[in-house]
């Protein structure tokens, strides 16, 4: 096991025969996200109350980690009751901006909280599948292993779909928006 710590950021990074891990508790001073994480889209994503918090929306991933194979997970919330597609949740296989796979909690204008599969290739969204449930938050997991996506919440498998689109390996990564704040918490992400 490897831990870097620089300032009051500790990151940590494991290599084992089966891959690679990132872990984040977020566990540090209010402030920026912190050098293992790269925003790359619009936004102004910050650490506040130990959790990645947003006022729009920002997509960030990981630096140092990088995977085909992977599973991520974090516990992801609304803070309050969110508005008409408020979103927070968590991406596999990002190569840029306009390529990767995302699983996010979505509150509709019918005001129901779904978890919502997606993918972005190219810079086309296509859906691949949503299902309500009826909270506005838990631990949300993809798990992307060759073409098989499976979404968990709070450890109950919730979607499933296959697709080989994007083969590549990429970074873990996180994407918050809407009104209210969204929030991320206790982020791994896991290389098979």
């Amino acid at each position: 096991m490897k831990t870097l710590k620089l300032g009051f950021v500790l990151a940590v990074f494991t290599h084992s025969l089966l891959g690679a891990s990132f872990y984040d508790n977020f566990d540090r001073p209010n402030g920026s996200l912190g050098p293992q994480w790269r925003p790359i889209e619009a936004g102004n994503g910050f650490i506040a109350y130990g959790a990645v918090r947003t006022n729009w929306y920002v997509l960030a991933h990981t630096v140092g980690f990088s995977a085909k194979d992977v599973t991520v997970r974090a516990d992801v919330r609304f803070a309050g009751r969110p508005q008409n597609q408020a979103e927070a949740g968590v991406i596999a296989r990002l190569r840029d901006m306009n390529n990767y796979y995302f699983a996010r909690f979505v509150n509709r204008s019918s005001g129901i909280v779904t978890v919502e599969l997606l993918k972005k290739f190219n810079g086309r969204w296509t859906q691949l599948g949503e299902t309500p449930i009826y909270q506005d938050g838990g631990e949300l997991e993809l798990s992307v292993i060759g073409s098989e996506l499976k979404v968990a919440v709070d450890g109950y498998d919730v979607l499933n779909a296959y697709d080989s689109q994007l083969r590549y390996a990429g970074h873990a990564a996180v994407r918050i928006g809407g009104d209210p704040i969204g929030y991320i918490d206790t982020f791994s992400a896991t290389g098979h």
